[in-house]
This record gives C-alpha cells, structure tokens and sequence, in this order.
C-alpha cells in the first residue's frame, strides 16, 4: 500500500472519531499504524467521498468507458446496509439476534505472526453461528469475479453490519458514458439482483432502506439489459446531470440523475449537491491481545473503495482493506503463569512445527504432541544435570592429581638440592669411600620408614640445633656407619 492510500484511509478513521467534523477532535495522524493491507488492484488516482460514483464521474466527464464488476455494486449496497442496520440496531435486533447487548466474538492464533485474512474468515464464520436467517451467506459475495480480496473485504463488511451485537476479539485493520465494460458472467448479474431483493426481507415497506432498495433493483435490471445487448441509451444519458447553481461567489455544483437512487440517504432526492454524495467506508474495532508482548490495545480494520484506476480511456473503483494499531490504546494484559506461558509458546512452536510439515494434527494430537516436548525439555534438563555432575567429578580428580604431581615436584626439587649439595660441599678423604648421597639417604629412610622429606627435616632440625640423636642405638649406629664415617658433611 502506498502512502497516499494509507493516507487515504487514515483520513477515513479520522472523520469516523470526529463524526466527520475534523475541527471538533484534534486527531494526529501518528496515532494509527498500518498493521496490514490488501487491496484488489492499483489506482491512478484516490476517490474522494464515493469511489463509485468518482469512476463513473471520471468516465462521464471524459466521456470514456466504465468497468463494472457484481462486486463492486454489491459492496456499495452491503456498505449501505450496515449504515441501516446499525442506525436502527435495537429496532432490528430480533430479526437478527436473540441476545441482549454486545457478545464477545473471539479469534484465538497461536502463530508468531497474527493472520489477518484468516481472522477476517474466521470472525465471519462465527458471525454467521450467532446470528438467524442466513443473512451472513447473503451479504457474502460469491461471484465469478469475486476474488480472495473481494471475498474478505466482504467479511470485514459483515463484521461492520452487526457491530452492534458483537464485541470482536483477536487474542497473540459530463459528456455521458461512452462504453460499460462488465466482467463476471450474466449468472453474476443476476444473483447480484437476488442477493439485493433478498435485503428486503430484513426491512419493512415503511423503512427508508427498503424503499432504497426499490430504487436499486430497476437499475440493476437496467444493467442487466446492457449486459445482454439491450441498450437503452436514454437510461445511460441520465445517469448525471451536472450543473453550477447559485451566484458566482457563493456556487455549488449541483447534481441529478438516476445515480442518486443507489447512494442510501439521498435515495429519495431528485438533485442534491456534489459533496452530499458519499460511501462512507466500513470501521470496526478489534481488540488485539498480544499474549507475545503481553499487551492489548485496539486495531480497526478500515475499508472500502479507496480509488479509481484510469488508463486506456477506461475507468475502474478500487477497493481495499487496511488495518491499524491505535497506539494510544496499548495496556498491559492481565500476568499469566510462566507455565502457561510456557505452554502457549510450545504450543506456537509445534503449530508452526505443523504448517511446515504440511500436517493437519487433531486437537488431542496436539495435546500428545506437548506432553510429548515437554517430557523431551525434562529429559534434556536431566541429561545436562549429569553432565554437570560429571564434569564436577572430573574436575576434583584433577585437582587431586595436580596435588600429586606437586608433591612429586616437591620430592624432586630435595633430590635436585641434595645432589647439588653433595657436588659442591663435600670432601670425601678416601676415594673408596665414594657413594652417592642421595642413595645413602633413601637407604637410611627405608630403615627406619621415614620418607626423605622426613629424614631430611630431621637431619637438618638436629643441624641448627647442634643436639644429640636421641634415637635408638640401631639408628645411632646406622647414622654413625653411613654418615659421618662416610666423611658427609651434614652442613
């Protein structure tokens, strides 16, 4: 969507909080964000205040072709019938409605991302399970022209009629006509005949809506006429009559003609002036609950005829739908427990899981499908707690063995000091008398089942002190034998 029909439609929600009355509520713009859109073609240009009516003005005025579709006339008669409905909401309520105020309809997804179309086919097909008569798969569209776009602007029109009874929820909006182009086949022409006749049956022959009807239903038989080749270029050289009225300072322009029988409000007037043609578009609030965010606030799906798009010397109404954020409304929704947020987010997961395995899982396979995870996320929890254990084990191994690896550095470092001692300061008188001091060591430490450390502490604690051995005569004799008459000095 470009920024002149976000504009466009921007605008739209504008006159709909200030009732048409810019000046009475200052409304800035910035407090709508374009959430989603779609629309059923390009446009040259934007429509004004009837998208219809500006295609046929442009194709009068230029004396070019208009291109019609059913659903472009039935989106106009559907738009005026929610205008109907909801100006007379508790008159008809009882035909439509057996409930009192406003029931809560809610579309719950669990995607990432909220769907939009397929809330709009949802809600819709909720609507139709609250309310009598059939007149959900009335107001539908249901043509050879009518496209996926048609078809849900056509919902969200629904959604308009019956706004009244329903609260919406999403839980995660003048030369004369030269030629008349119609697309569809005759059979669409003639349920689009049907489908506006039916209408009536939900007025009364004292509502302004059925007489409103009554003026509709010869044209659309005129229509009809063209379409089989029955030109009545009398009917088709009235359809305007444009005309300047009223002094040059003050003027108006002023119009006539059979168009005005399918604008409902000025149905009845044989001239009106040019801005009191209007198709108001559709409006309808929905409050979004993002359970992702945990926030709520309320979006508004705005639609209708946006534009024209003229090229070739034809000329064609464009329709469309957009939805936005009311920034102003953001509140928090009510805490949930972190398993239940949990759970929910699982869920997400194993639906979107779902679409991409291309699998239409049960609601009970889901279920298993969840219990099934959440056994895999304590298994995994489980293994990742042995493992931590287990690297604690090795850990304290490891520390035990760098004990002994120091210990055995200690050992060797009294080895190294020894043998360094016994090189530089002893004096042996007697070549024979040759031996290797730390040998002679480690032979008077087995007899007596010392270590060397201990052996060593104890020579050098009785070197300091200049004490006598006070051992048994075995170890004074065994020192005497191996140490001094060896000629070792102690020091």
């Amino acid at each position: 969507m470009d920024i002149s029909t976000e504009g466009h439609w921007i605008n739209a929600l504008i006159d709909y909080f200030s009732d048409g009355d810019r000046w009475k509520s200052r409304i800035e713009p910035s407090r709508f964000k374009l959430r989603h859109t779609i629309s059923n073609g390009p446009h040259t240009s934007l429509a004004d205040r009837h998208g219809l009516f500006s295609a046929f003005l442009n194709a009068y005025n230029s004396h070019e072709d208009i291109v019609l579709s059913p659903d472009d006339l039935w989106l106009m008669v559907t738009i005026y019938f929610a205008k109907y409905i909801n100006g007379n909401a508790e008159k008809l309520r009882h035909v439509f409605v057996d409930h009192e105020g406003e029931i809560e309809l809610t579309i719950v997804q669990t995607q990432a991302k909220p769907d939009w179309n397929e809330f709009l086919e949802s809600m819709r097909n909720k609507i139709a399970d609250n309310v009598k008569n059939d007149i959900v798969t009335l107001l539908a569209a249901n043509y050879s022209t009518t496209s996926r776009v048609e078809s849900l602007l056509f919902y969200a029109t629904i959604m308009n009629t019956f706004r009244k009874y329903f609260k919406y929820t999403l839980r995660w909006t003048l030369c004369g006509i030269r030629k008349v182009h119609f697309l569809g086949t005759l059979d669409d022409w003639l349920l689009l005949r049907r489908k506006t006749e039916q209408l009536q049956s939900f007025t009364t022959p004292q509502d302004d809506f059925y007489t409103y009807i009554d003026g509709v239903l010869p044209v659309l038989d005129q229509l009809i006429s063209t379409y089989q080749g029955k030109v009545d270029n009398t009917f088709w050289d009235k359809i305007f009559d444009i005309e300047h009225a009223g002094p040059e300072s003050g003027s108006w322009t002023k119009i006539t003609g059979w168009f005005l029988r399918l604008c409902y409000g000025i149905h009845m007037k044989e001239e009106c002036k040019m801005d009191e043609v209007a198709l108001h578009p559709i409006v309808t609030p929905v409050e979004f609950q993002d359970e992702y965010a945990n926030e709520k606030r309320t979006c508004y799906i705005v639609g209708g005829f946006h534009g024209i798009e003229s090229r070739d010397e034809w000329h064609k109404p464009v329709m469309s739908l957009a939805i936005f954020d009311d920034l102003s409304t953001i509140t928090e929704l009510e805490s949930s427990s972190t398993n239940e947020l949990l759970s929910k987010r699982a869920l997400c997961a194993i639906n979107e899981y779902k679409l991409k395995i291309n699998q239409d899982l049960t609601n009970e396979q889901c279920e298993l499908t969840l219990n099934e995870l959440t056994k895999l996320i304590g298994d995994i929890f489980l293994e990742i707690s042995a493992m931590f254990d287990s690297m604690n084990k090795q850990i304290v191994d490891l520390r035990r063995e760098v004990l002994n690896l120091e210990e055995e550095m200690n050992i060797l470092k009294y080895r190294q000091m020894i043998n360094d001692y016994n090189l530089l300061v002893r004096a042996p008188r007697q070549t024979s008398c040759k031996q290797d001091l730390g040998q002679d060591t480690r032979t008077v430490a087995d007899q007596f089942g010392l270590s060397m450390n201990e052996l060593i502490d104890f020579l050098r604690i009785k070197k300091r002190s200049n004490a006598t051995f006070h051992l048994n005569l075995e170890m004074k004799e065994f020192a005497r034998r191996h140490l001094i008459d060896q000629q070792y000095d102690l020091q």
